[in-house]
């Protein structure tokens, strides 16, 4: 499925573009997609609540974003709102293409009236308990406005915690995202949740705004899923080249989010499983300490980070992994490459990019990269249609002051 035709240069690309219009006879009429067997299966509640918004959160823990710094003015004006969240599980697959359940969030208005539908990618995470299904993100305040808010855990967390997680396998975790919204469906007919519009609105951060961007590539690219019609993009902080984030790393030596790396070679490996291994790459104490660290899922990045006492690659991985020529890196280099932005992509729905100049965790290579392509591959094809792209590109500071301004300033105030 990774090599699909996503990944070829020429793509035909599908023509959702801003002109698609909500039609009134398909306002809130959802297809029951748990009859198609290429799709997700319907949603199946395991527990839910309702949220009430506090005007000052007490702080949680996150691995590279805090949800304890939220503009608190913003939060003033929505306290005491209610927001009801239902926990479920869906079909999708895994990296072999076999049927697994994966686990999401859904938040949506008490009063069942909603605007649209926001699919939200999250952030990396490394604790189980930062997962969607296990708190009350950020992102899930948006049903105070009316919106209908999806977040899948991905694979290794919520009802695959014992997995590990395929992070930036980005093709894999898109279609998992995408198989719960088909799921959600038939769950939101069923409560008789009524939604105003037939498209919907992707966004994400950081790790979650690669995964954001590859769902409308595919959406866009894949006659599979061209009965989804999208209307807006927010792509905030992303990796949406791990290969150009990995060099940018490898030439300083160091990293401000240390333990996204063995996260990236583990989730690389699980994408050339045959010929990618753990050892050849990490040193003996990390090799030693990788499942309990890593795949128990107990801890949150700055604990990893702790835990392994250095953010110097040179101190991670072991020599060979240096040396360029061999093999094995030729083809962890190749599995970097095919989980990046597909080779003459061009979005046509509109797709706004965020990101911060000064960002200390996603390099702002990524974006400029994302730019550059965008803007390239429309004269070298036989479509001279430009990307449909909106660049927010200035200094907001680190990462996680990226991810406020990005949430509230350009989401928020948009939607």
């Amino acid at each position: 499925m990774k090599h699909s035709t996503i990944y070829i240069i020429g793509l035909v690309l599908l023509c959702l573009t801003a002109c698609q219009h909500d039609t009134p006879e398909n306002v809130g009429n959802f297809i029951d997609y748990s009859l198609k067997s290429n799709h997700g299966k319907a949603f199946v509640v395991t527990d839910e609540q309702d949220r009430v918004i506090e005007s000052d959160p007490k702080p949680r823990q996150a691995s590279s974003l805090s949800t304890s710094s939220i503009a608190r003015g913003i939060l003033s004006s929505i306290a005491g709102q209610t927001v009801h969240q239902v926990n479920g599980t869906y079909q999708t697959i895994n990296e072999h293409g076999e049927s697994v359940m994966a686990s999401g969030a859904i938040f949506y208005p008490t009063n069942k009236r909603a605007k649209n539908i926001v699919l939200v990618s999250h952030y990396t995470v490394a604790a189980n308990y930062e997962a969607p299904t296990q708190t009350f993100p950020l992102e899930a305040y948006l049903a105070t406005k009316g919106y209908v808010v999806l977040m899948p855990d991905y694979l290794g967390y919520g009802a695959t915690v014992e997995r590990i997680h395929p992070y930036l396998q980005n093709y894999l975790t898109s279609i998992n995202v995408i198989d719960m919204l088909y799921s959600s469906y038939p769950f939101l007919a069923a409560r008789e949740i009524q939604v105003a519009a037939d498209s919907i609105i992707l966004a994400g951060y950081s790790q979650g705004g690669v995964t954001s961007a590859f769902v409308q590539q595919v959406i866009e690219t894949d006659d599979d899923y061209s009965d989804i019609l999208l209307l807006s993009n927010y792509c905030g902080g992303g990796p949406y080249y791990p290969y150009v984030t990995y060099w940018v790393y490898r030439n300083k030596d160091v990293s401000d989010i240390p333990y996204a790396m063995p996260m990236t070679i583990a989730g690389m490996a699980i994408g050339r499983d045959s010929v990618l291994s753990l050892d050849f790459f990490f040193q003996d104490y990390l090799l030693e300490h990788f499942d309990e660290w890593f795949v128990s899922k107990k801890y949150n990045g700055q604990e990893i980070n702790a835990l392994m006492g250095t953010n110097k690659l040179s101190e991670m991985l072991k020599p060979q992994a240096f040396v360029d020529s061999l093999e094995t890196m030729q083809e962890f280099f190749a599995e970097l490459h095919e989980n990046g932005m597909a080779p003459g992509y061009v979005p046509r729905a509109p797709m706004y990019v965020f990101h911060s100049t000064r960002d200390n965790v996603v390099p702002f290579e990524n974006a400029d990269t994302l730019r550059a392509r965008f803007n390239y591959w429309p004269t070298i094809m036989d479509d001279p249609t430009p990307a449909n792209v909106t660049y927010d590109f200035a200094d907001y500071g680190n990462h996680m002051n990226g991810f406020l301004n990005f949430f509230f300033g350009a989401i928020w105030s948009r939607l």
